[in-house]
């Protein structure tokens, strides 16, 4: 039922006017909304709040809706609405744990592709395997990154459905199979964004090394303070890529 709504439904509900429309989708994947929504906001001409945990905010003439997603499901209705209001490209930020050895805090992943173990992915795309973003947007992202003063990875990720559910076992085979990070939303933005034959890609930061047994509660304070920078970095680049593509 709630897969076919439609444009005027949503403008309805949100109670926006018919002529409302949106060129982008930036999702941002964290924990911390009132903080990494001051980020957000900082970034933007104007900026706006449409519902709860929904805003829009205006960049070169652009206007990209901004929401602070944890984990596939509620990632995948940010990207579903922004869809069905016209957005042409949808990118994913946020943080991810490394499975490779040597990987260091804030070293940013650039996906380039997913395997949805998030469950949410596959009511979009049904029982596909990996989900891929575009290649056009990964390259131009990476072409970004480079002389930005950080280490940039590509390669495999898996989105998982829960953190704490992760046991040292899955992330030895997860590091066995090749992948290089696993995160809680991007293959379920791939895939929605693939449902609407959108663009997509994500940037994403290292928050913890797994392989490494390393944690979250490990960071020392100058790593969480230099987060923040990181956060605004991910994010600033994902709104360049939105401006390029839409």
């Amino acid at each position: 039922m709630y897969k076919e709504l439609t444009k005027n439904d949503f403008l309805r509900g949100l109670k926006l006017p018919s002529t409302y429309t949106l060129d982008g989708v930036l999702t941002y994947g964290g924990w911390h909304i009132k903080s990494d929504v001051e980020i957000a906001r900082s970034l933007f001409e104007k900026f706006e709040e449409l519902d709860e945990r929904m805003y829009a905010g205006i960049i070169n003439n652009k206007r990209v809706l901004f929401a602070i997603s944890y984990g596939g499901s509620i990632a995948s209705e940010f990207v579903h609405i922004g869809a069905i209001l016209g957005a042409k490209i949808t990118i994913h930020t946020g943080s991810f744990g490394a499975l490779k050895k040597g990987m260091k805090h804030n070293d940013l992943l650039i996906p380039d592709s997913c395997f949805p173990g998030d469950g949410s992915s596959n009511w979009y795309m049904r029982d596909e395997g990996s989900i891929s973003p575009s290649l056009e947007v990964n390259d131009w992202i990476e072409r970004k990154l480079k002389g930005n003063g950080v280490n940039s990875y590509g390669g495999k990720l898996f989105t998982t459905s829960a953190m704490l559910g992760e046991t040292w076992r899955d992330v030895m085979r997860w590091n066995k199979e090749g992948y290089s990070g696993v995160d809680l939303e991007t293959a379920t933005v791939f895939a929605v964004a693939k449902h609407f034959k959108i663009k997509s890609g994500a940037i994403l930061h290292l928050s913890d090394n797994l392989i490494e047994k390393q944690t979250m509660f490990d960071l020392t304070d100058e790593q969480r303070m230099n987060r923040q920078e990181v956060k605004k970095l991910v994010m600033e680049i994902g709104l360049e890529a939105i401006v390029n593509f839409s």
